[in-house]
């Protein structure tokens, strides 16, 4: 799935500031063999020079080095592909994926250049660095690019005495390697041949002619089908080698330099070289499309085919993106060509790329009429479109394009809303003798037409028929479209289990046919259908990846309906940052007059879930004059009922009742009925004149409505009029029914997403509602945790993160023990990582393949830590009923990681060192020898070498243990790793939340480098997560950390750091509703008590932070309308807040019975 592009790209070609600076520092980095990714910059002349450097150095740290110069005609990644035999996928995930799994296997190393932003290989190169790497990758870039987040280093023009000694080293190293010179004369001889290279000699006609054929190929060659040019190529290849003018990779030779092959006797014409190049690597796509370019100046229609077949051999967008821009570059001025080249695009429906290949070109008649027209109608512009196919059917005087214009300008009515015209149309390319795929287009829309009358079966029936026709006659695209639509019809009809699994398979046939379109249109319906079936979680996921199909093809029009569905479901779920970044993208893609309306009212929504009422309000007559102007009659509704929850917030109660009066004669669906006639009894509570009877005819309209947050809204106002009245017992069963809607809800929903959902100020106001009839008068706080038959989210893969040398030092010693078989130590503090890197050790051992499994040895007693670690017999003690695998079995071929080593019994003691020392146990209550093939792995924060001083634990364990060991640093022991670690952790919690990431400002940075962090990585996620559950925007700043972690505010107490002085005061609710700060001064005993105690419930998990801000700020309301005596006015003026804002909390905190005036009445 595509993320909106509020999102953070790791990958970018945006110039970061380096992290490192010079030669050695690069030497000393590649040469440590350490994971991870490098960017090297160097100046634009030295690119293939460095490459081969740090190749040598890579090699000389025991990796496979794999050398790649990327070019458009040949990428990085499609060179990676042939030398590993990773198939022929253009997948961009796959071949990522692929390509880590062989480099971790084979310890194969990447040194190559640094793709450029928007090719094919960006996209491979940005999965790859969003993977847990095993092995190292060197990107060498000119100076200027490089890539955001990763460790870059800037190479000078001129180096030092030390750094000309290094590179020298590196390459005598090079030359030596596998040898055993040791006399004086043979390492003279060497010397001699060094040196003897230090100027070129003139090439001889053969060499001249390899090195111009594959400068002008541009195309990596096998060394063996240049033979095609000059007799025996292998000593020519080797001494162009050995001049420097190519370099031989993987049996492929690469030009390093471009030559002037005109000069040279016998040069083939590239149109010779082209073919040959296909009848040499004629299963390879990417040789195929540079040969059609080299063949193109000689045979315009061979190449055009060949270029057709080579874009059929690429799978993915962005790959077959890569190759149709080469060729729309190239044939710019071929008027035949230009067409052929913007419908290739069409087919593949981008757009934007279209227009492009078209907006060079001269008016080339009907046909470039026509295709404008085509391309505009699918990006949405259907004023322009229609103004471009009417120019179309004027100047086609042979009316050869007479049926396609038709049938477009019919699509063109369809979706402006004539659907007498479209039909018109549709019937007449009917009833032509247009060409099949014409036909079955027209037909196509009269099957929506149908749809569109309400007549389902009719439409099923004709659809089946549609989808017959096209298979038969091998239109895949059009047979997928028929498929789509029956399912439509289908689902209309009710039968929406059915209708679900025709869409699955639709997606299915069309993502593996490459129909980007169907995929995403029918995704689209399954996420209507998950809607449907109020499945939210899977309806979101089909919406985002819908939202990426759209972007890929540029249909704009596509992307606004789409972005306003994903916003409203975002914020149905709580996700109101990301509904709002959502809304925000969209805005920025233009929207037509049809669209400008629902973002309005999303956007107004929004603005009133974060309590933003001047906001909201523009919204919300933004709303109104856009569905006014567009005259639609369930928009203009919409925007009325918007209107009057705004007025209702602002306390205006007159002005709600004047909306609700225009949207009831408006309201055509049981939704639309239900919200007018609730806010027609909201407005009536607010008055002070509730009507019990009216809340209760809201409440069996939102019965029938189908929607979850207006039955909930109904209950709520029910269960509230109801308490006011004094009928505790019915206002306590009204709301013990909102709470099983709200919780059936939750249930289906992932983690991430319930925690969001259950944090709404709906769910928050029900939840105090609740409070009021418990009798132990504790709250029973909204749970984000999963039921107990919920499946539990599998977490996302993590890894070592870091660039200090401490840890570049550890990730290089795991590189070198992993292979063996010995048992490990890992030692470090609490929460440093030792668990990964267990994980780091089996991913880059022989045993990567087998299962890595983990045992905690502190949480478990002796008992069951025997059973667990070596299983049990059945009948070993009460309730062993049959025989259990135990840790040692499960692991077989694989690893065990034994956690909290130090915290095991001694008669565990005995049994692991029998089972290290003997690779053989027996399960308990049996007496069977069961061997161990399983590499162990332990870790503890106790220093054992005093435990065994003490007589806790075993001295021959102790030594069987600390064969190899390794110390995990703790975070303050490398605060320079600070920021990189946060960004992997905000990345990773904005996964998991489904949101953009947020990015640490410069203020941030400085507050997380300067604290302890005794808890290590451990505490400062925790810190993350806590921070970015509140902070708005993109960036997480000082004061947001500072506002909502305890520990580093008390921290910068004790420093004197000013930036929890200087923090700003806030505007949001929990501010306004805050007690006077303390300005950063000390806190009193009392206070200090109190924040302890609350801390303690915190992390306890008795309550959440989010929860105990607001219990705060309603204590706060509480005590304000207390000493105030309910004058409402009189205490937003004591607690520093807008009246309305006031209101608004009151009702939501359900405190309206503590006011005494009439609440919204204006007060003078």
């Amino acid at each position: 799935m595509t993320a909106l592009p509020s999102r953070t790209e790791p990958w970018s070609t945006s110039s970061p500031e380096p992290q490192v600076r010079g030669f050695a520092e690069l030497d000393e980095r590649v040469g440590s063999g350490a994971p991870g990714v490098v960017v090297a910059r160097v100046s634009e002349g030295a690119v293939s020079a460095l490459l081969a450097h740090v190749a040598r150095r890579v090699a000389a740290s025991g990796f496979e080095v794999f050398v790649v110069e990327g070019s458009s005609a040949s990428p990085v990644f499609h060179q990676v592909a042939c030398r590993f035999g990773l198939g022929e996928t253009t997948s961009p995930r796959a071949l990522a994926e692929a390509f880590s799994t062989v480099a971790a296997v084979r310890k194969v190393a990447l040194v190559s250049t640094l793709p450029a932003e928007g090719t094919w290989d960006h996209s491979v190169a940005r999965e790859l660095l969003g993977l847990p790497l095993a092995t190292l990758v060197v990107l060498v870039a000119a100076r200027g690019e490089g890539l955001a987040g990763v460790s870059t280093v800037d190479v000078p023009d001129v180096l030092d005495d030390d750094e000309r000694q290094r590179f020298l080293e590196a390459m005598l190293d090079h030359e030596v390697r596998g040898s055993d010179l040791r006399t004086v004369r043979e390492l003279a001889a060497l010397a001699v041949s060094v040196g003897s290279r230090r100027g070129r000699r003139a090439l001889d006609q053969k060499g001249e002619l390899v090195l111009a054929v594959v400068s002008a190929s541009a195309y990596p060659w096998p060394i063996s089908g240049l033979a095609r040019f000059v007799e025996g190529p292998e000593p020519v290849v080797a001494a162009l080698a050995d001049e420097g003018y190519v370099a031989v990779r993987e049996g492929r030779v690469h030009a390093l330099e471009p030559v002037v092959s005109a000069a040279v006797e016998g040069m083939p014409t590239g149109a010779t070289i082209g073919r040959a190049l296909v009848a040499e690597l004629g299963s390879d796509p990417w040789a195929k499309a540079r040969a059609a370019e080299l063949v193109y100046p000689d045979s315009r229609d061979e190449a055009e085919a060949l270029h057709a077949d080579a874009l059929t051999g690429l799978v993915d967008p962005a790959a077959r993106r890569d190759v149709r821009r080469r060729w729309a570059t190239l044939v710019a001025g071929d008027g035949p060509r230009v067409l052929a080249a913007a419908r290739r695009a069409l087919a593949d429906e981008c757009f934007d790329e279209a227009l492009a290949v078209l907006d060079g070109a001269r008016d080339l008649g009907a046909e470039h009429a026509v295709v404008m027209g085509l391309a505009l109608s699918g990006k949405g512009d259907l004023v322009g479109a229609r103004v471009a196919l009417e120019r179309a059917k004027k100047t086609d005087v042979a009316r050869a394009f007479a049926g396609e214009i038709s049938a477009e300008l019919a699509e063109v009515a369809y979706a402006m809303g004539d659907l007498t015209e479209a039909e018109q149309k549709a019937r007449a390319v009917v009833s032509s003798e247009a060409a099949p795929r014409t036909l079955l287009r027209a037909r196509n829309l009269l099957g929506k037409l149908l749809l569109a009358a309400g007549s389902w079966d009719e439409a099923e029936a004709h659809f089946a028929s549609d989808a017959q026709v096209a298979e038969g006659l091998g239109l895949v695209p059009e047979a997928l479209r028929a498929r789509l639509n029956r399912a439509i019809a289908v689902q209309s009809k009710g039968r929406v289990d059915e209708a679900a699994d025709m869409l699955r398979a639709v997606s299915a046939s069309a993502e593996a046919s490459g129909e980007t379109r169907t995929h995403a249109y029918a995704l689209s319906n399954l996420a209507v259908v998950a809607w449907t079936l109020r499945d939210y979680g899977t309806a979101l996921e089909c919406l985002e990846r819908t939202f990426g199909l759209f972007g890929q093809l540029g249909a704009s029009a596509m992307i606004a309906h789409t972005v306003a569905s994903l916003a409203d479901l975002r914020l149905r779920l709580g996700l109101v940052e990301n509904a709002a970044q959502t809304i925000a993208f969209g805005r920025r893609t233009g929207l037509g007059p049809l669209r400008a309306a629902p973002f309005a009212a999303v956007a107004s929504r929004i603005a009133l879930a974060k309590g933003d009422l001047p906001g909201a309000r523009a919204e919300m007559e933004r709303a109104l004059s856009e569905a006014s102007a567009s005259g639609d009659v369930e928009l203009l509704g919409e925007a009325h009922r918007l209107s009057a929850r705004v007025h209702l917030e602002e306390g205006d109660i007159a002005g709600c009742r004047v909306h609700v009066s225009f949207a009831e004669p408006l309201a055509k669906t049981p939704r639309a009925r239900a919200e007018a006639k609730l806010l027609e009894a909201m407005a009536g509570r607010a008055e002070g004149t509730g009507d019990l009877s009216l809340a209760k005819r809201a409440l069996r309209l939102a019965r029938t409505a189908g929607d979850e947050d207006v039955l909930c809204e109904a209950l709520l106002l029910v269960c509230q009029m109801q308490h006011d009245l004094g009928d505790i017992g019915e206002a306590r069963a009204t709301c013990e029914q909102a709470l099983a809607v709200r919780d059936k809800v939750a249930e289906g929903l992932p983690a991430h997403i319930r925690a969001s959902f259950l944090s709404r100020p709906e769910g928050v106001a029900l939840a105090r509602m609740h409070l009021v009839f418990r009798p132990s008068g504790k709250a029973e706080a909204p749970s984000s945790e999963p039921p107990a038959s919920a499946p539990l989210d599998r977490p996302s893969e993590r890894a070592l993160v870091g660039d200090d040398p401490k840890i570049r030092a550890l990730l290089a010693t795991i590189a070198k023990v992993a292979r063996s078989d010995s048992t490990i130590l890992v030692r470090g503090e609490s929460g440093t990582g030792k668990e990964l890197v267990a994980e780091a050790i089996h991913k880059a051992s022989d045993r990567a393949n087998g299962p890595l499994v983990s045992v905690n040895c502190a949480a478990l007693v002796e008992t069951l830590l025997l059973s667990e670690l070596f299983g049990h017999e059945k009948g070993a003690f009460t309730g062993a009923t049959s025989r259990r695998r135990g840790r040692f079995e499960l692991a077989e071929g694989g690893t065990l990681f034994l956690d909290e080593i130090g915290d095991v019994s001694p008669r565990t003691q005995v049994a692991l060192l029998r089972v290290l020392q003997e690779k053989t146990f027996e399960r308990v209550g049996g007496a069977e020898l069961v061997r161990a093939n399983v590499r162990v792995v332990c870790a503890t924060h106790r220093d054992l070498r005093a435990m065994v001083e003490r007589g806790e634990f075993r001295e021959d364990l102790y030594y069987r243990l600390r064969g190899i060991v390794l110390e995990v640093p703790p975070l303050r022991a490398r605060p320079s790793d600070i920021p990189r670690i946060a960004d992997t952790l905000l990345r990773r919690i904005a996964s998991e939340r489904s949101e953009a990431p947020k990015r640490l400002t410069a203020d941030a940075e400085v507050l997380l480098r300067a604290h302890k962090w005794p808890g290590n990585v451990r505490e400062l996620e925790n810190a993350l997560r806590a921070a970015t559950l509140f902070a708005d925007g993109e960036w997480l700043n000082a004061h947001a950390l500072l506002d909502t972690v305890e520990d580093l505010r008390l921290a910068s107490r004790a420093t004197g750091t000013t930036l929890a002085k200087a923090a700003p005061a806030s505007d949001d609710s929990s501010r306004d509703a805050a007690l006077p700060d303390d300005e950063g001064g000390p806190l009193s005993s009392n206070e200090a008590e109190a924040t302890q105690i609350a801390y303690q419930q915190v992390r306890r998990g008795e309550v959440s932070l989010a929860d105990m801000k607001r219990q705060i700020e309603r204590d706060c309301i509480v005590r304000a309308l207390s000493e105030t005596h309910g004058n409402i006015t009189k205490a937003a003026a004591l607690l520093g807040m807008k009246r309305p804002r006031l209101s608004q909390l009151a009702k939501q905190y359900g405190l309206t019975a503590n006011v005494t005036e009439a609440v919204g009445c204006d007060v003078s």
